[in-house]
Formats: C-alpha cells, sequence, structure tokens
C-alpha cells in the first residue's frame, strides 16, 4: 500500500511538473525563444508577396489593409538593392455605413545592409467626408521634405525643403488627420523603431498551432507599440497593438465577421 502510494505521489509530481512546463513553455505561450531580428525582417522582405488584413476592433470589422514587403533592385532610381515596405487600406465611415471614411497609402524604402535605415518615404491621406488629402514624401541624404494638403480645391499647406526647417502645420490640417501625424512623420528619430525578436508556435483560433515569428515594435518615443505575427515564410498573420486594435490575415479572420 505504501509502495503504491509513494508510485501515484511520483506520477502526480511528473504530471503536474510536466503540465507547469508545458504552460510556461509551449509554444504561443512564453516559450518564443529569442531571435536575432534581422533574420525575421528578411524573411518579410524576402517573401515578395502581399496580403490583405481585416483591421478589426473589439471584434468588429472597421476596415482592411494590404500589406507587402518586397526585396529587389531599385531601377527607378538606381539606389541600388533595397527592401521596400508598402501598405494601402481603408477605415470604415462610423457616421455613413458602407462608405469609407478614409484611405491610406505608405511606401517606406530601406538600405538592404541597414534595415533600419530610411531612404524614403512618403504617406498620402484622404478623408472623403471632410474633402481633405494629403501627401508627404521624405528622401535624399541630406532629407529633403515634400508635403502638400488640399481641402477640396483650396491649397491647406505646402512645402518642399529641409525636414528641420518645417513650418508650423494649420491646426485645421492637424485635426482632420487627427494629431500630429506630418510632425511625426517627418521626425527622423521616430521613424527608427526599436525591435525585439522571437520565435514560437503560436494559435489562432485554428485547430492547431503553427510556427511562426514575434516581432515586437516600439515605434518611438510616447506612441503605442505593436506586436507582429509572421509565419516561417515571411506572411504576416496578425498585428496587435496597445489600444484594441487588430490586424489579422484575411484567411484567419472568422466567417462571422462578414455577416
Amino acid at each position: 500500500m505504501i509502495r503504491l502510494l509513494q508510485i501515484c505521489i511520483v506520477l502526480f509530481w511528473l504530471g503536474t511538473t510536466g503540465w507547469l512546463a508545458w504552460t510556461i513553455w509551449k509554444p504561443g505561450g512564453t516559450g518564443f525563444v529569442e531571435m536575432d531580428p534581422q533574420e525575421a525582417l528578411d524573411t518579410f522582405f524576402e517573401w515578395n508577396e502581399s496580403t490583405t488584413m481585416t483591421i478589426m476592433e473589439n471584434g468588429r470589422r472597421i476596415g482592411q489593409v494590404n500589406v507587402s514587403g518586397v526585396a529587389g533592385e531599385d531601377r527607378r532610381k538606381n539606389r541600388g538593392f533595397l527592401k521596400t515596405f508598402s501598405m494601402a487600406g481603408s477605415l470604415d465611415n462610423t457616421d455613413q455605413p458602407g462608405s469609407v471614411g478614409l484611405f491610406w497609402r505608405a511606401l517606406h524604402d530601406f538600405d538592404n545592409n541597414q534595415p533600419m535605415n530610411l531612404l524614403a518615404g512618403e504617406l498620402s491621406l484622404r478623408i472623403p467626408a471632410r474633402q481633405l488629402t494629403a501627401h508627404v514624401e521624405v528622401e535624399g541624404d541630406p532629407a529633403v521634405l515634400k508635403a502638400r494638403a488640399l481641402l477640396g480645391e483650396v491649397k491647406l499647406f505646402e512645402y518642399d525643403g529641409d525636414p528641420e526647417k518645417l513650418p508650423e502645420v494649420p491646426g485645421t490640417l492637424t485635426e482632420g488627420l487627427g494629431g500630429s501625424l506630418l510632425g511625426d512623420f517627418t521626425n527622423p528619430e521616430s521613424l527608427q523603431p526599436e525591435i525585439k525578436a522571437s520565435r514560437g508556435d503560436r494559435e489562432f483560433g485554428t485547430s492547431r498551432e503553427i510556427p511562426v515569428f514575434r516581432l515586437e515594435i516600439s515605434p518611438g518615443p510616447d506612441m503605442p507599440g505593436l506586436v507582429v505575427f509572421l509565419s516561417t515564410a515571411g506572411e504576416p498573420l496578425k498585428v496587435e497593438t496597445e489600444f484594441g486594435v487588430e490586424l489579422i490575415s484575411e484567411v484567419l479572420v472568422p466567417l462571422e465577421v462578414y455577416r
């Protein structure tokens, strides 16, 4: 009887220890293993494809975005081999269901050898309900900034020169864009994010876990961070934010979201 009790105690200890180890180190939990962020980033840019992601807020669809990463020769501007990140998307108009409240498009070129070294970038925004459009572009060394904003056919703002000498942006424009977006975009320090990477397995509401790369991205001081999950092939699967908004790959979005 004592022998049987000892065996039961040992089995219980092994079981609880194994369960605890699985809980702590299981894929998709805290068991991700640190890795060089460069490896994950290279995988994304070498993916050379694009994916459509649904923008969700508290389980509700509020828009969509198309994301792509490309690595290749830049023949247009003769800057050699570089990496390009592009994003184009839209947000629904909550005041007018069925219509679009915001369109945007962003394109960033990075140095192939120093992936966090921004060579050029541009951002375009359009808010149909307010007839507001804006475009910002920065390129060169030293950097040259081009920025323009229109309200209908009325020019609100235009600039072409040194980003550090950017004049004050009209309040009407910053309010329409939801804050000092132009200022952030033209600040070189704000475009140098801090990135941590790890690898492991993660379950995304499916019946099985899949191997992924996990990127923790801090865009800059006083800016909300992001957690990005990439497949090992480089495809974006999910983006989590600190303010309740998620980007989910179209293939992972539950069907009820579209009903």
